[in-house]
């Protein structure tokens, strides 16, 4: 399984084209320099997620992600709800959002599931609704991590912490939001990229969490495919090209297609095309 994250976190990483594209989760941390300290971290030290948005519904009212811990050591993971500020349309989920387990200390190059689940939908109103974990991964550094206070002479040991985010959505008793794509605006002066796609939301002040492919429309080839996640905050945006990905430039022909779930499920909602 870790060889299997491991290997989709490069492939993935490599085909990132979209700036709405935030999967997969892979943080490797060290411990931050600070004028007064010379830090040493444990080797190795590196955490991640499988996934860091999922999205609950009447049908599908569990999910999974995993903790992977890619480093030397044991890792302790610890999840923790975290407190917003909610908009007329997405209420706060954490009377109604469960997971588990809410700690787990998992061994050095591997990975334990985390399964998030919503419950007592009979007495919740329609709408979406919404939760924020943050995943905190402490690893004790050994002897080899200890860190000297240049000032006083002492050494000590600083635990590492980093924090992962993980956002929920839960839809009970609405339809799935939509979203649409206007046609291909190019930028002949950027020189990073080629042009974008806009993209707006149907169902303003909800979330959009779905996938995207941009093709060749002459071979059919996937030139770019990733996660599209609009926050309930975020109305509209844009899906960019990289002209290193679109090496025909402004002469190709290039379609956008878009499904309302993450991964893909059956023929996308919208198809734009810029010929």
């Amino acid at each position: 399984m870790l060889s299997q994250i491991s290997s989709v976190f490069t492939a993935e990483n490599r085909r990132i084209s979209s700036s709405l594209f935030v999967f997969p989760v892979l943080l490797t941390l060290a411990a931050p320099a600070h004028a007064e300290l010379a830090s040493t971290t444990p080797k190795g030290l590196s955490v991640a997620l499988s996934d860091n948005v999922l999205v609950l519904n009447d049908t599908d009212r569990s999910a999974s992600l995993e903790l992977v811990n890619l480093g030397q050591l044991p890792t302790e993971f610890a999840l923790q709800s975290v407190k917003m500020v909610m908009n007329a349309k997405t209420q706060d989920g954490s009377e109604f959002i469960r997971w588990a387990p809410q700690r787990a200390k998992v061994p050095a190059n591997q990975t334990m599931p985390m399964r998030i689940s919503a419950r007592q939908l009979d007495k919740l109103p329609p709408g979406e609704y919404m939760l924020k974990l943050n995943v905190s991964a402490l690893t004790r550094p050994g002897p080899e991590a200890k860190t000297a206070d240049k000032a006083q002479g002492v050494a000590v040991t600083i635990p590492i912490m980093p924090v992962l985010p993980v956002t929920v959505y839960l839809r009970h008793g609405i339809d799935t939001p939509g979203i649409r794509a206007q046609k291909l605006v190019y930028t002949p002066k950027d020189r990073e990229y080629l042009g974008y796609f806009p993209v707006t939301k149907t169902v303003p002040g909800q979330s959009f969490v779905g996938q995207i492919q941009v093709i060749n429309q002459a071979t059919g080839d996937v030139l770019s495919s990733g996660r599209l996640h609009l926050r309930p905050t975020t109305n509209e945006s844009v899906v960019r090209m990289p002209r290193g990905k679109f090496t025909a430039g402004a002469a190709g022909t290039y379609c956008l297609k878009i499904w309302d779930h993450f991964p893909a499920k059956g023929n996308p909602i919208q198809e734009q095309c810029n010929g």
